[in-house]
């Protein structure tokens, strides 16, 4: 795992990925339920059977429908194996944001390769600049040996996921055993994805990482039923880390921005493509791009976020370590009102302070001031 590498993953790749494979595996149950239905039940009822060979035919449905059920639950393994990947590299992307933040404020810099230099290399120095390059150097060794790790972990439980469960024609000796072990292999292999993903959240949570409701799905949703009990009955894993918002931790506002012969969709593809000139912070990037970390300035201030998910009308910006707002988020959206305007929405979720009228009234003003630019855009 390089530092380009990390710097450019998107962990919401991976948690799209473990959401279809987990849609995939709820069809394959279907079909399980059919086939035992139609198939195994009543060759093992004798219904309507005529002549020998019942017990064999018996035997290779039974090995059959084993066969599909085992390759759901190892489908079910590989999406909560995403989840850990997921996880594992939005944990590994934080701590990153938060050294590159210090590197910078201790003027410093990065290279593409991750080495930590001096660019200011010809200012003298009492070897205090060669200290701090060796403890940022070993930070970034650390968090990017965490990063290989866990791809490591992945890759090798994935590959397991991939094996193909014993099938036959023939009731052949110790096949229906066989199968039986790959079945009880297989729910074995999801507990050990529920275990895996639960002990990266807490190593996430004592790093101080935060995950938002939508950054990772929720393991107990998928996993299949008729695993094995312990995994069935695991908690839901991320809920300590992403609490719903509490009274006086957010704020909403609803903006007007006029008459536009534009939708929302344009609208917000106007304000992506000229974000460094509409959104009124220092350090806003020329284009908006997901994934993209960001270190916003104001008042003095630096606000670093990063933008952790975009649709066709909006986005949202995570905060990271640094921002008065951490752990927060601030969504924006616009919308078509009732009466044919366009609006911009927007809701902060954040630390009690936020829910400060003080603090609001400060605030407010840099989304008076978006708003404005864009009631100015979509005018023409």
């Amino acid at each position: 795992m390089t530092y380009q590498t990390l710097a450019g993953l998107n962990p919401r790749a991976f948690t799209d990925a473990a959401r279809e494979l987990s849609r995939c595996a709820a069809r394959l149950g279907r079909e399980y339920r059919q086939y035992k239905s139609h198939v195994m039940a009543p060759l093992q009822r004798k219904d309507d059977w005529r002549g020998g060979g019942q017990p064999s035919a018996a035997v290779v449905a039974t090995v059959n429908g084993l066969a599909i059920d085992t390759l759901r639950l190892r489908i079910a393994a590989g999406s909560i194996t995403y989840t850990y990947l997921a996880a594992g590299m939005a944990t590994a992307q934080q701590e990153l944001a938060v050294v590159e933040h210090d590197i910078e404020a201790d003027e410093l810099t990065i290279d593409g390769d991750g080495t930590v230099f001096n660019p200011r290399w010809w200012v003298v120095d009492d070897g205090t600049r060669a200290q701090k390059i060796t403890a940022y150097q070993h930070r970034l060794d650390r968090i990017l040996a965490f990063a290989t790790n866990v791809d490591l972990e992945a890759a090798r439980r994935l590959g397991d996921c991939g094996d193909l469960p014993v099938t036959t024609q023939v009731a052949t000796a110790g096949v229906l055993e066989q199968a039986k072990r790959d079945h009880a292999d297989a729910a074995g292999d999801i507990q050990q994805a529920v275990d895996a993903v639960d002990s990266l959240i807490a190593t996430a949570a004592r790093s101080g990482v935060t995950f938002e409701a939508g950054d990772l799905p929720d393991v107990p949703s998928l996993i299949p039923s008729g695993a094995t009990a312990a995994a069935a009955s695991a908690g839901v894993l991320f809920g300590r880390l992403a609490p719903p918002p509490t009274k006086g931790t957010h704020y909403d506002l609803d903006y007007d921005l006029g008459k536009s012969r534009h939708g929302p969709k344009e609208l917000f593809t106007m304000l992506r493509n000229r974000f460094a000139e509409l959104f009124p912070f220092t350090g806003a990037p020329a284009k908006l791009r997901e994934g993209q970390r960001v270190d916003l300035g104001a008042y003095g201030q630096r606000f670093p976020v990063v933008a952790s998910r975009i649709t066709a009308t909006g986005w949202t910006f995570n905060t990271l370590p640094g921002h008065i707002d951490y752990p927060g988020k601030i969504e924006f959206n616009i919308v078509t009102g009732p009466d044919g305007h366009a609006r911009l929405q927007i809701r902060g979720t954040c630390t009690p302070l936020c829910g400060n009228p003080v603090y609001q009234r400060i605030g407010r003003t840099k989304w008076d001031q978006l708003s404005e630019n864009m009631r100015k855009a979509a005018a023409n």
